[in-house]
């Protein structure tokens, strides 16, 4: 009886605990839809027909739902998700050009979150990467969900890996072009921080050179001229 009344307490004071700690964290891309969904006004009509996130750690700090408004002027409702509430609930006007004649997402074949396409992406290339986007829509060809996961390092795109959301499947994988690296040396880390430092070594030798030729002009000038302006513009 004891146990029985020490346990109902615990769960009592555990549960809104527990509820509030999960709020604090950005929930999944699965649980963002379904936020999102009770957020649209009653008997609305709208498709979900995207899901995009960026910057993340890679869990992204909101979720942005994209949906066909019939109702709304522009035709799009957009609906953000952070900390596992509605913070943006809005139809803007020209951010989202082409959303309106996006095919519906096909929610029912929609099988793998956002969290299970980054590490499925993470495990087909050996890229370095500080960011991670997430681009979910509706494959027009194969007729499932598509995941776009985007991997960004210091900014730039390093990859685009393509994740079929019904299965786990890669479907492609774009690196961003390296001058001189070829295709397989891309997915290496190894060679591209061989190839960043031969850049580095490139542009320091270039500075120099330039350094040289700056002092020897001036030189020249101070000969042919009596004056020296070379180093002052500089």
């Amino acid at each position: 009886m004891k146990f029985t009344l020490a346990l109902l307490v615990t769960c009592l004071f555990a549960a809104p605990f527990v509820h509030a700690k999960e709020m604090l964290i950005t929930p999944s891309a699965l649980r963002a839809i379904e936020i999102a969904d009770q957020a649209l006004p009653p008997g609305n009509q709208a498709q979900l027909v995207e899901i995009r996130a960026f910057q993340g750690t890679p869990a992204p700090g909101s979720w942005v739902l994209l949906y066909r408004d019939p109702t709304s002027k522009t035709a799009i409702r957009r609906v953000e998700v952070k900390k596992g509430r509605v913070v943006k609930n809005d139809t803007p006007k020209d951010a989202y050009f082409g959303v309106a004649r996006a095919t519906p997402l096909r929610l029912d074949r929609l099988r793998i979150d956002g969290g299970t396409a980054h590490a499925v992406a993470s495990d087909h290339v050996a890229v370095e990467y500080d960011e991670v986007g997430y681009v979910l829509s509706q494959d027009r060809i194969g007729g499932t969900p598509v995941w776009s996961v985007e991997l960004s390092n210091y900014g730039e795109t390093s990859s685009v890996i393509t994740v079929d959301a019904s299965g786990g499947v890669v479907q492609s994988v774009r690196h961003a072009a390296i001058p001189g690296v070829s295709e397989p040396e891309a997915r290496d880390p190894e060679a591209q921080h061989i190839v960043r430092e031969s850049i580095a070594t490139a542009d320091e030798a270039a500075d120099d050179m330039k350094s040289r030729f700056t002092v020897i002009g001036s030189q020249l000038e101070m000969m042919f001229t009596g004056r020296q302006t070379i180093l002052e513009d500089e």
